[in-house]
Formats: C-alpha cells, structure tokens, sequence
C-alpha cells in the first residue's frame, strides 16, 4: 500500500506538466491538501496536481471537503505526454459545451486558450461538488464519471462536511495507453 500523502508536504505529488510542485498553487494547510490558486486568470496555470509515480492497478481511497458552491474531482488514467489530438477533442468538446449553455463566442474561446488547457490533465475523473438537498444525479454530480455515466444514487455533499469516495481500477493489463 502506498501512502500518497502525509498531511505535511507535497512530496508525493507535483503540478501537471511541471517538475514539481508550485507553492504559490497548491499546498498544505492545517493538514489538508488544498488548491491556493484559482484557475480563472492564472497564466499560466497552476495545473492539475498529479501523483510522482503512475499506478496501472489501484484503490484509492480519500476524505474530501468543499466549500459552499464547490467543484472538484479526482481525475486517474491520465497521460502527460498526451497526443496532440487527445487535446484537440477535449476543447472542442468544452467550446461546445460553452455554446450548448449560450456562453458568447467571445467569451467561450477565452475560457478555451490551449494555453490553459494545455496545462491540465485529461482523463477520466470522479466529480466531486457540493450541491444542496434536492438534486437529481446526472453525469456532472457527486459520485459521477464525470460527464459520461450519473451515480447509482443521488450523494449530497454539503458545504463544510467531511466526506468519503474511492476509485478502483482493477483488471488492466500492465501497459500504457495508447
């Protein structure tokens, strides 16, 4: 069993497409592994935090916390040298997910400079937000894969509260995606 955080550094960890980690973005407070930066006007960006190590076969089990009106999620299989299409796909992907929502076109392709996202990671991830009392799951809520599959029932993370979540990836063989 690895121990991917010890409550006092960033030693297992470091920013997504960087060497290491970024004290002025991520970082350790009262305990808690927390985000400092928001990602909104950062250039470049503080990134997605990734483990030192790559796992194939995992259980990962953690405590998480948001704050009111949080967005989080825990993102596994991801790749830092991507191919370039990988890219492509996803911010095309989110422009129209912008458009879908009736974001202006000015303001969608600000929000989609590869200067941004070239510094985050691409891959499947466990959506993790708070949310209030009376919500349907669906694709974007707690628990979900993100945007592909709702979870089984409705979780209702509240805005202050401790909670639980696991990711299990059993079964791959032991190579790399291609």
């Amino acid at each position: 069993m690895n121990l991917l955080f010890d409550g006092k550094s960033l030693q297992g960890g470091r920013v997504f497409g960087k060497k290491g980690g970024s004290k002025d973005c991520w970082g350790v407070r009262k305990g808690r592994l927390e985000k400092f930066s928001t990602e909104v006007d950062d250039l470049p960006p503080c990134g997605d935090l990734i483990t030192m190590d790559q796992f194939v076969n995992f259980e990962l089990t953690l405590e998480w916390q948001l704050q009111l009106g949080g967005n989080s999620g825990i993102k596994y299989l991801v790749r830092e040298d991507r191919p370039n299409s990988w890219e492509k796909i996803s911010l095309e992907y989110y422009l129209n997910t912008l458009k879908d929502d009736h974001i202006p076109d000015h303001e969608a392709k600000a929000r989609v400079s590869k200067i941004k996202w070239h510094h985050r990671a691409i891959g499947f991830e466990l959506q993790l937000n708070q949310q209030g009392t009376n919500f349907i799951a669906d694709t974007g809520s707690t628990g979900a894969l993100y945007d592909l599959i709702a979870p089984v029932r409705a979780v209702n993370a509240l805005a202050g509260q401790f909670n639980q979540a696991g990711v299990v990836v059993w079964g791959r063989p032991n190579r790399t995606l291609d």
